[in-house]
């Protein structure tokens, strides 16, 4: 079953903290999916110092909190590859 509206969070999530929670969670009381676009390693270093956790270190955080439904890799600040992604993937929401 299509998910009928889905929240997308763009996200660094180094050093996961409350304030990052509270984010998430209120995105998913927006929607029944939250996506969160995770900046890639590479992408983060095109606009600010590198991050203390790795990507997969961070994915793997995300990827345990019952908010979150899925986690995409994102390339830089410009979430549209990924909007367009989501769209393709669920026209009807």
């Amino acid at each position: 079953m299509s998910p009928a509206r889905i929240v997308y969070v763009p996200i660094v999530a180094d050093l996961f903290h409350y304030g990052h929670l509270q984010v998430l969670e209120f995105a998913a009381k927006k929607g029944d999916h939250v996506v969160c676009g995770l900046l890639t390693d590479e992408g983060v270093l095109t606009y600010r110092k590198p991050t203390i956790t790795n990507y997969r270190e961070r994915h793997a955080v995300l990827a345990a909190l019952k908010c979150v439904h899925e986690i995409l890799p994102q390339h830089s600040k410009d979430s549209t590859d990924n909007l367009r992604l989501l769209h393709e993937k669920y026209p009807a929401a």
